[in-house]
């Protein structure tokens, strides 16, 4: 690789991977099995890009591509996992009912949800039926009362929260940070290799002389008004799904839809620039 290349990567790379190592540390995860991590990205990204390219995702062209020996790259496609986002489709179908409990004329009125009966026309039951993939009431409902979304009385639920929150368990919180970053590189990567006009939106705001005393109320008001934003983009999302009254409404891919999502972060540091 070229010198001048080479140094921004090392740069660029040393950035993303801080944080990563900081957190896999406090896992308990020496760096050696972060190498097979990393051999079986690798071998991932390396067929996805052959495939992109027209191209055949042999194992020799694996090798090829990634510099692992052959006898590496069928290693890793052999012990590939499987159901590693099953955490992430749990978390999908439970919004994905949120907003049309929320939103579908069967289950709110003026964009708010209806208590519903937890059987019937038109209750809880359908709700989870309809939106939920193969989720069952019961665990759907337990999920939610979990999280603080629903309250039941005698037999009817309310919907006191339209934002999905889940009490997580360590194994949740990992995969969460996994899927927000995953997506957030999707956006900058693309945006790297995209034209103008084809481009993402990615922005932030920031300000290195906030006064320290200022912070909490920043970051209270910021919360806030993010969560409003959210809120109004999960409506708007909602209405516009495919299908939402036919009879395959339980599909999680439905014909011509697609995975749309927006993401906000807040992070203070009494760093001019964080670099770590």
């Amino acid at each position: 690789m070229d010198i001048e290349i080479e140094n921004p990567v090392k740069t660029m790379a040393l950035k993303i991977l801080r944080p990563l190592v900081r957190m896999l540390i406090r896992q308990g995860v020496a760096h050696r099995t972060l190498e097979d991590y990393v051999r079986e990205a690798y071998v991932l990204e390396g067929e996805d890009e052959l495939i992109a390219n027209g191209g055949k995702a042999t194992v020799s062209s694996l090798a090829v591509l990634t510099g692992l020996s052959r006898k590496e790259v069928k290693r890793l496609k052999d012990s590939a996992a499987d159901g590693e986002e099953g955490d992430a489709v749990q978390r999908h179908r439970i919004v994905r009912l949120l907003g049309a409990w929320s939103n579908h004329p069967d289950f709110s009125k003026n964009g708010e949800g209806r208590p519903l009966s937890i059987h019937g026309e038109h209750g809880f039951a359908e709700l989870v039926k309809r939106f939920s993939g193969d989720m069952t009431p019961v665990s759907t409902l337990s999920l939610l009362e979990q999280s603080g979304n629903v309250l039941r009385v005698g037999d009817e639920l309310y919907l006191i929260k339209k934002h999905y929150m889940p009490v997580q368990t360590p194994t949740q919180q990992l995969a969460l940070f996994g899927t927000d970053v995953n997506e957030l590189m999707h956006t900058i990567t693309h945006n790297l290799s995209s034209k103008h006009q084809d481009r993402w939106f990615q922005r932030k705001v920031s300000n290195a002389q906030v006064s320290v005393e200022s912070l909490e109320a920043f970051k209270q008001y910021s919360a806030k008004k993010s969560m409003a934003l959210l809120e109004d983009y999960d409506d708007w999302l909602s209405k516009h799904e495919v299908n939402t009254s036919s009879n395959t409404e339980s599909s999680d891919e439905p014909a011509n839809s697609a995975y749309v999502t927006v993401g906000i972060y807040y992070l203070e540091s009494p760093q001019k620039e964080s670099e770590s």
